[in-house]
């Protein structure tokens, strides 16, 4: 029986190249995928990329489970160990086998891997906790819309946002109450409300650390498709809510041809309603009320296939993980 340290040692090994190798298929596969995530509604693309840019880790995990399993299954008397078939050739992913130290390679691969993602960690907290002082100081000014279930902001400057990744709730400047018609605010109102329903800004702060494992090419990429996304999927609830998909697009022109006029705050202008993708977002709702947009069902099917495909080699999974780790803790 190995120890509880060399097991750790293998596990973690086995997840950071599980982990790199899928991001380098899902970074080279994406530009493909890209294409066919254009044509999904909006929420259905959001959590699609939301999905995908998370992958990398998740799909670490589950395929180092997957590596396990056989003398999981072993220890549970449901089959016979398998390691015996195997000898002391090559390293053991096993409970019961498994190399008795992964020795500095181990450490210097996992150190290797994590620091560069313990910095991103570091650079994203950093930017949060310059946020939320930003917000907590909006929240102090501000104060609450009668009637609404929102927070005015005392400024010339139009900003409309959901602000906070616990609790979210909305803020609204008083120079978009006062200026737009009613009509229009309505828009901007159910815009943001929709953020809160969805959780937009949590999600996005979630995929921002798991996508860690991409380039920073990709990474980009990933993070702006999915914003537009999410923004895109609160215009079509808006519309939903008003009843008219041109009303809202009329409300992001206003909006934006007031942030001509007034520059907006930089650390909020990009979450800020009519903040960015102005052209995308319009043309989108202008098309769909000609050509709805495509369902994402069929994407669930594929990936219950993946999922059914993975347990099916699991056997080969495990070897070909034994195989190439043999290298490393020998």
């Amino acid at each position: 029986m190995t120890n509880l340290g060399g097991i750790v040692d293998l596990a973690a090994m086995a997840w950071i190249g599980f982990t790199i190798a899928w991001a380098a298929v899902c970074a080279i596969s994406y530009p493909l995928i890209r294409l066919k995530l254009i044509r999904l509604r909006a929420s259905h693309r959001a959590m699609a990329i939301a999905t995908w840019a998370a992958m990398p880790p998740v799909a670490g995990v589950l395929l180092t489970g997957i590596c396990f399993l056989p003398s999981s299954l072993s220890l549970a008397g449901l089959s016979a160990d398998h390691c015996l078939d195997h000898g002391d050739g090559h390293t053991h992913i096993c409970l019961n086998h498994g190399p008795e130290s992964s020795g500095l390679t181990a450490a210097g691969i996992a150190i290797a891997t994590l620091v560069p993602l313990t910095a991103l960690l570091a650079r994203e907290l950093r930017e949060y906790t310059r946020l939320r002082r930003l917000l907590s100081m909006l929240e102090l000014t501000s104060r609450k819309c009668r009637n609404r279930d929102i927070r005015v902001l005392d400024t010339p400057i139009p900003l409309a946002f959901a602000a906070f990744l616990i609790r979210p709730r909305v803020f609204i400047s008083s120079a978009l109450i006062t200026s737009l018609p009613q009509q229009l605010l309505d828009v901007v109102i159910e815009h943001e409300r929709a953020h809160v329903r969805r959780r937009d800004r949590f999600i996005r702060a979630i995929v921002s650390l798991l996508s860690g494992f991409y380039t920073p090419r990709i990474r980009t990429r990933l993070i702006e498709d999915l914003s537009l996304a999410c923004e895109q999927a609160c215009d079509e609830e808006a519309a939903a809510r008003v009843g008219d998909r041109l009303r809202v697009a009329s409300a992001i022109l206003a909006v934006e041809r007031m942030r001509q006029e007034l520059p907006a705050l930089p650390s909020l202008a990009g979450s800020s309603f009519g903040g960015s993708n102005i052209a995308l977002r319009v043309f989108s709702l202008v098309q769909g009320a000609v050509r709805p947009p495509a369902s994402g069902r069929h994407w669930i099917w594929v990936g219950v296939a993946l999922a059914g495909l993975t347990l099916l080699a699991s056997d080969t999974i495990h070897h070909a993980a034994e195989t190439i780790l043999t290298p490393f803790t020998r």
